[in-house]
């Protein structure tokens, strides 16, 4: 004979399962390997994964085999919504599929182990008993709870990290901006450098009034404006005639500023170029880097003048009117960082986080002269290390 019912709590393995003749009564004959599958479900419900936290069923105790019934268990759970009903005086030696000791009343037990609200408990039923009922937890309901609310979480995680990544990237456009400014600030230096070449030939600076009035006397309407501060050589364009201090075309070289001036019907030379006063800039610098830069605009958000010695520097801020007691200069902090993989030894510099490679340094000199350019110190601190690759997994 064979406990048929058994089959039901392993479909689609394979299982030894316990063999029994009849000798008075029925004893175990050894054993058999098999694998069940079924087809249609035989009036019983669908089988389905284990969904009532059935830990454990077993049917027999003493010199009894037991035998796994937790699959007919799930199947009649599911049938009765979750409640396990035992009549008194009920058989149990059903589950095994007959009763292996006729007419025996001890040591034939049902013995249901099963979680309800995080806990393991334990049903013992044996041949006599009392109507019983065992009520069930639809784990499996309790599980789509849980995930549904750990999805929440996780949404809620990617929303803030979202978040997080945006005002990360606003930043690093904002760094982004400023390092530009810096790198323009290059060509700048050797633009002021020709302007200072032709500075002598630029005499002929008036007022705004007195530009309008020359224009006016000429009887030719032309657009626009070009205009200057006073001490600096810079010259800078407005496309409105009453618009001086609006700064629609910087130039970077006389030919830039004779070419401008041909095209929209201006003589090429240094004439009716409204002077300003001096610009109420300041000074600041980055980080510990050693150079000192002038932003026209009173914030440190441009670079419109690079000082490369502190000679320079103290003949500017003295024509802008400042003493060595009173000038001051705005330290703003470095920005981006350093970073490496650790199964490699090239360095990469990111304007935002690490990962990103804005810059990669071929040799130990590139790296410390950019370091020292952007403010940080002339060393091999602080540089993130990275693994190559990731981990993941699927929902």
């Amino acid at each position: 004979k064979f406990p048929i019912f058994a089959l039901l709590s392993w479909p689609g393995e394979e299982k030894w399962y316990p063999l029994f003749k009849e000798e008075g009564h029925k004893r175990q004959a050894g054993q058999i390997l098999l694998k069940a599958t079924f087809e249609g479900t035989g009036g019983l419900p669908e089988l389905k994964a284990p969904q009532w936290g059935i830990v454990q069923a077993t049917y027999g105790n003493g010199s009894v085999p037991t035998v796994d019934v937790s699959g007919l268990l799930e199947a009649q759970a599911t049938a009765d919504n979750g409640t396990l009903k035992f009549a008194k005086g009920m058989d149990c030696s059903q589950y095994f599929g007959f009763d292996p000791l006729n007419n025996h009343k001890s040591g034939k037990n049902l013995i249901i182990r099963y979680m309800k609200e995080g806990a393991v408990n334990e049903a013992i039923i044996g041949e006599c008993h009392e109507d019983t009922e065992v009520v069930l937890e639809n784990a499996a309901a309790k599980a789509q709870a849980l995930l549904e609310e750990r999805q929440k979480r996780e949404a809620a995680r990617r929303a803030a990290e979202a978040e997080k990544l945006a005002k990360e990237k606003a930043e690093a456009d904002k760094r982004a901006k400023l390092q530009a400014d810096l790198l323009a600030q290059q060509l700048e230096q050797l633009r002021l450098q020709k302007m200072q070449a032709v500075q002598p030939s630029i005499t002929d600076t008036k007022s705004g009034a007195e530009v309008k009035a020359e224009v006016k006397a000429e009887g030719v309407e032309k657009a626009g404006c070009y205009w200057k501060y006073e001490d600096i050589p810079t010259v800078f364009w407005a496309s409105a005639a009453d618009k001086a201090g609006t700064k629609d075309v910087q130039f970077y070289s006389p030919e830039e500023y004779f070419k401008h001036r041909a095209q929209n019907g201006w003589p090429k030379d240094w004439s009716a170029i409204t002077t300003l006063p001096p610009a109420k800039g300041c000074y600041f610098n980055i980080g510990k880097a050693p150079w000192v830069y002038w932003s026209m605009t009173g914030k440190p958000d441009q670079t419109d003048i690079k000082f490369l010695n502190s000679r320079d520097f103290i003949v500017h801020y003295k024509n802008q009117g400042w003493t060595d007691d009173s000038v001051k200069i705005i330290n703003i902090p470095t920005f981006g960082c350093y970073w490496k993989h650790v199964e490699d030894v090239t360095v990469y510099f990111s304007q935002s986080v690490p990962g990103v490679k804005h810059v990669a340094f071929e040799d130990e000199k590139e790296y410390m002269e950019h370091r020292s350019n952007h403010g940080f110190e002339k060393d091999w601190k602080g540089i993130v290390e990275m693994r190559k690759g990731f981990y993941w997994k699927a929902e």
